[in-house]
């Protein structure tokens, strides 16, 4: 019985062409393809501070704008040890982000002042004016 992997040469959709359902990702563990054959579990490279050759799943928590936790679980230990863990850290000098909810926002205090009668007091009666997740304080 062949079965078929997603690595293989041919099974991989490239997605900038034709993406897969899931997204357009191919993960590749080095069993199939150009590579095969190619990663060594029993050696470690000069470059490599640490490697260790197990499976299991990372988790990324995006904890606010700027920083995020990366933790990686290995299949092997208990669900609350962590195999490796690191904060991911945005700069935001390095790289501005330019918020487009501002001119959203903008508008809607402007419609606040403009607006007469039941639809101000509906709009006054407001806390936060939400558009795409990002809220502004209309007080």
């Amino acid at each position: 019985m062949a079965i078929l992997h997603a690595d293989e040469p041919g099974n991989c959709p490239r997605p900038s062409i034709k993406p897969d359902k899931i997204g357009g990702f191919c993960a590749h563990n080095f069993t199939s393809g150009p590579a095969a054959g190619k990663f060594c579990w029993d050696r470690q490279p000069d470059y490599s501070a640490f490697r260790e050759s197990s499976f299991g799943h990372g988790i990324l928590e995006v904890k606010n704008a700027t920083h995020a936790l990366w933790t990686w679980h290995r299949n092997q230990d208990m669900y609350n040890k962590a195999g490796d863990q690191i904060y991911i850290v945005r700069q935001p000098g390095k790289c501005p982000v330019k918020r487009q909810v501002t001119n959203l926002c903008f508008y809607s205090r402007r419609l606040l002042n403009e607006t007469t009668g039941p639809k101000q007091q509906l709009l006054q009666g407001a806390s936060t004016f939400e558009v795409t997740g990002e809220k502004e304080d209309l007080r």
